[in-house]
């Protein structure tokens, strides 16, 4: 059985981010996401779709430019 590879993320490109690459791109545990987001250590959804959040390249891109 063949694995799909996703496409490497591409945060100078507009687009759309989910957990799964928020968590791949800090390197952190989901439940270190949610607890970050929770005190304001890493930035709020910029929407959602249903129910899943995302956030925009550029606001994940700003957000590691700024050293947090």
């Amino acid at each position: 059985m063949a694995t799909v590879k996703r496409p490497p993320i591409n945060l100078d490109q507009p687009g759309r981010l989910y957990v799964g690459d928020l968590l791949m791109i800090l390197r952190i545990a989901r439940p270190t996401l949610y607890k970050g987001l929770a005190s304001g250590r890493y930035p709020k959804p910029d929407g959602h779709d249903l129910k899943r959040p995302f956030w925009r390249t550029q606001t994940i891109s700003e957000f590691l430019q700024s050293g947090q």
